[in-house]
């Protein structure tokens, strides 16, 4: 075993380089549609972050304004986009 002290800078990294494995990632994607009800027009949003756990994953992903209609209840807004998941 060596000290710090005994190892060169090159020494350091070329041992850091041969011995750190960085796992891959497999990113998995998945359109979503949501509609969410706003009691008023002006609490609607350009976007909406939308988290959902599916198929043993958890998804994610910022969807966007595609719609606004007024109902009865308040103001629907449609939001649509992309979610991914690392698998």
């Amino acid at each position: 075993m060596a000290f710090a002290s005994e190892l060169s800078n090159a020494d350091v990294i070329n041992d850091a380089d041969s011995s750190t494995e960085i796992p891959k990632a497999v990113v998995s994607k998945l359109k979503e549609n949501v509609v969410i009800t706003y009691d008023t027009l002006e609490e609607v949003t350009d976007s909406y972050y939308y988290t959902e756990f599916s198929g043993g994953l958890w998804w994610s992903g910022t969807l966007y304004l595609i719609s606004t209609k007024k109902t009865s209840a308040g103001y629907m807004a449609s939001y649509s986009g992309t979610l991914f998941a690392n698998t």
